[in-house]
């Protein structure tokens, strides 16, 4: 029966076992296996299905295989109920489609639903694509301290499209960039960051392109307010500056304006810069401050001050003031002037002092390095000032046709370099200037003695060394000694030595501890337990020319026994033969190397003058006078009438001596020194000598009182009346 079919037409059964093949449907049944060891289980329909049984509820395919194939490399493949695997690989070939609408877990839970509609993917829990995490709104990477890299393709960027929440931004080498805090959206940079040309590091912002500028843009109207103590521009050791941008001016003012003044600096060609006090506040110049050039002084804004050449000897190198117009109809005009007032309360000079201008000159110049710009030489150091040199001038000028006389500098004619003006007011030196050391020692001083004044009912006064006591005689330079305890309620005062460097009246002084040093800090109250004596020496000496010490002068003191080497303050101005100082001792003698020094200058002769011009007179050097020339040698007064009147009130006065240019008249009698006939006799006279003699009566018949002249015929003295000698 090889190669020959086997038909059964009504039905087989096969062993024990129910094996039945129908044989109209041609069906198989069998409750057994069925083995096809041939490979193949093949039909000729279109359509088949393999155990389509509604009893069979779990199918499985394949058993051990290791490659289950279905379907052909086209078409489709439906698989109705859910899939399990545990890897699934999906050849795409030409349009092959896998079409799945849920895929499950092995132990049956849902993992992934595919709509049909719109063929959104739908993960139930987590999806994990390699290191990848996609878990409701997280993607988070699985491997230890592993990143999540977005790479877009070419020059594709990553986007996002709504707002981006991070806690962290790093760079792509791990470093940590930036942080945003969770509770407050606080954007933290690590190291610094870059905004376009903007460099932002530390505590600085900086531009980035060359020479870039930083620009503070507010909107409309806002400000760009700096919260900060201390503000600094420019570069490092750089010149800075602040200016308006554009045509504005630049006002500086305090509480944004608010009760306070301004200083305004007016944009513009010759704009002025205005410092406006609030109220009445003040400009206050502090101390030690410099003024390099002129400071002019007006109230009209439409005034234009007279250019002056610093190189001129005219220049102003100070303050100019000039009168102005009033600045309304109801207000009056100010006038020229300049003021300074002296309160004697306010220092410790007293009521001797005056206010002072004062005038000081020097050869050598102010610098003390580096060499005169002009000229290129070397800068010599300030040296005394030589004979006929002036100290110090003050000049008077009028309004010419061309300006003030002092302007005219062009042809060396009025003011300029050489000097000249209307009227002029000069100190000049008599003698080179020189600073010495002036003492006085040994045998020249001849004794030295001492004076010690208990203080009763001493208290403290005040915090600033007062006391007061029962009237005596403190003087500024006297020195106070201070002995026993203090129990009483004052402070600042104890055992010791101190100094006076002030008087109120007989019953007060102030103390220092150094001679004319600064006040004691005390507290009022009683001094009960110290004794308290003001002290002082007396130093006489062989007659001086000129009094040596002047008022409250530092004398040093060497070699007096009782007296500590050192430096002490006169009392008052010393005499040509004695002199007080303020010194604290119990006793005191000479041993005969004493001295007395002081630091001085001496040579110092001085004169003054006046000089002017006369009427319809050509101003030039060659016709100035000198109206006064005054020194200690000798005066000349230059005029060609003097007047000399009397003081009554009202100029009711009349001349009493006059002096012109023929005459001499005198409006009172001529009082002419008196002499004895034997004194007279003594004196050898000259020509125009004159005198009156007491005694005439006693011989050559005339009165006493006759007057005598000398007789440069006869070489004596003989009366006028009758030419006989005395």
């Amino acid at each position: 029966m090889s190669n020959e079919k086997f038909r059964v037409k009504f039905g087989l059964q096969v062993g024990d076992t129910t094996a039945d093949i129908n044989a109209t449907t041609g069906d198989i049944t069998t409750i057994g296996d069925i083995n096809v060891n041939g490979g193949d289980v093949k039909t000729t329909a279109s359509s088949a299905s393999l155990f389509n049984d509604a009893n069979a509820l779990t199918v499985s395919m394949g058993g051990s295989a290791t490659t289950v194939s279905i379907g052909a490399n086209t078409g489709t493949t439906t698989i109705n109920n859910s899939l399990v695997a545990d890897d699934i690989s999906v050849l795409t070939v030409d349009t092959t489609n896998l079409e799945v609408t849920n895929i499950k877990a092995k132990d049956g839970t849902a993992a992934m639903t595919i709509q049909d509609s719109t063929g959104a993917v739908n993960v139930s829990s987590s999806l994990q694509v390699d290191n990848i995490d996609i878990r409701i709104n997280t993607i988070s990477a699985t491997d230890t301290n592993g990143s999540i890299n977005l790479t877009p393709n070419g020059t594709g960027s990553v986007r996002a499209n709504g707002p981006l929440d991070v806690g962290t931004i790093r760079a792509l080498d791990g470093t940590a960039a930036a942080t945003i805090a969770n509770s407050t959206g606080v954007v933290t940079v690590s190291t610094e960051l870059n905004v376009d040309n903007l460099n932002i590091s530390g505590n600085t912002i900086s531009s980035t392109n060359t020479n870039g500028d930083i620009t503070i843009t507010p909107n409309g109207t806002g400000d760009v307010d700096l919260v900060a103590d201390t503000v600094q521009v420019g570069d490092s050791n750089a010149t800075a500056t602040i200016t308006t941008n554009g045509t504005g001016n630049l006002v500086l003012n305090t509480n944004n304006g608010t009760n306070a003044g301004n200083i305004t600096l007016t944009q513009g060609t010759n704009g002025n810069i205005t410092l406006t006090p609030n109220g009445t506040g003040k400009v206050v110049v502090t101390d030690n401050s410099t003024v390099l050039g002129g400071l002019l002084a007006t109230t009209n804004l439409n005034y234009t001050f007279p250019g002056l050449p610093l190189t001129s000897i005219s220049g102003n190198n100070g303050l100019d003031a000039a009168s102005s117009m009033p600045d309304s109809a109801s207000t009056l005009g100010n006038g020229a002037q300049q003021q300074i007032a002296q309160y004697f309360g306010d220092t410790f000079a007293g009521p001797l002092t005056t206010a002072v201008l004062s005038l000081k000159s020097a050869f050598g110049n102010s610098a003390t390095s580096g060499t005169v710009p002009f000229t290129g030489v070397a800068v010599t150091a300030p040296s005394g000032l030589i004979s006929t040199a002036a100290l110090g001038t003050i000049n008077y000028n009028g309004y010419a046709t061309t300006g003030f006389t002092d302007y005219i500098g062009t042809r060396n004619q009025g003011g300029g370099f050489n000097g000249l003006h209307a009227t002029q007011v000069q100190s000049f030196a008599l003698e080179t200037f020189a600073d010495g050391t002036l003492t006085i020692s040994g045998a020249t001083i001849t004794n030295v003695t001492r004076t010690s004044t208990t203080l009763s009912s001493v208290t403290i006064t005040g915090t600033r060394g007062q006391i007061s006591f029962t009237a005596t005689t403190p003087s500024v330079g006297q020195a106070v000694n201070v002995t026993g305890t203090l129990t009483g309620t004052g402070t600042g005062i104890t055992a010791g030595t101190y100094y006076i460097v002030a008087v109120a009246s007989t019953t007060s002084c102030t103390l220092s501890a150094t001679p004319g040093g600064p006040p004691l800090t005390t507290t009022a109250g009683t001094l009960t337990g110290l004794t308290l004596a003001r002290r002082f020496i007396t130093v006489t000496y062989s007659a001086q020319t000129n009094i040596p010490f002047g008022t409250n002068a530092l004398i040093t003191i060497a070699n007096i026994t009782g007296v500590t080497n050192g430096t002490y303050m006169a009392v008052g101005t010393s005499t040509t033969t004695s002199v007080l100082i303020g010194v604290d001792t119990a006793a005191v003698s000479l041993p005969g190397t004493q001295s007395l020094s002081i630091a001085t200058v001496t040579n110092c002769g001085t004169g003054f003058r006046v000089r002017a011009f006369p009427t319809a007179t050509t101003m030039n050097a060659g016709n100035r006078l000198e109206l006064i020339d005054h020194r200690a040698s000798a005066a000349t007064y230059r005029a060609d009438t003097f007047t000399i009147s009397g003081g009554a009130y009202g100029n009711t006065s009349t001349a009493r001596v006059t002096v012109d240019s023929s005459k001499v008249t005198m409006a009172l009698p001529v009082a002419f020194p008196s002499y004895t006939r034997a004194a007279l006799n003594a004196i050898t006279g000259a020509v125009g000598w004159q005198a009156a003699v007491s005694d005439s009566a006693a011989g050559n018949g005339v009165v006493n009182g006759a007057m005598a002249f000398w007789d440069t015929t006869n070489a004596r003295w003989s009366y006028i009346s009758n030419n006989l000698a005395l």
